[in-house]
């Protein structure tokens, strides 16, 4: 279930929101950095998920990642806000060139 969900929803969406994320003159470094810490994350997300599971117990456990995706979606929220002009003006004098 934790394969099909990832495949999903958080897979494929970091490759298509991190670009826009970052501007443009470090855009290649941020989604090296971002997706290597990505892929180590969820390597020790693997590795100890059944020993935490034991130990804290279901409820516990999926509590802890339901609060970290929120604060990750509110960090989300709290960035898109804060680039979504500067983005739109260098859109439109782009196009204002063509």
């Amino acid at each position: 279930m934790f394969v099909l969900t990832f495949a999903l929803g958080a897979s494929p969406g970091l490759g298509l929101f991190l670009p826009e994320s970052f501007p443009n003159r470090i855009c290649a470094k941020a989604m090296a950095f971002c997706m290597s810490m990505h892929w180590v994350i969820n390597f020790f997300v693997g590795l100890l998920f059944l020993c935490l599971l034991e130990q804290l117990g279901p409820q516990l456990l999926y509590s802890i990642f339901a609060s970290i995706c929120m604060m990750e979606e509110f960090g989300n929220k709290v960035t898109k806000l804060q680039q979504t002009p500067a983005r739109s003006n260098k859109m439109l004098q782009l196009s204002k060139c063509l």
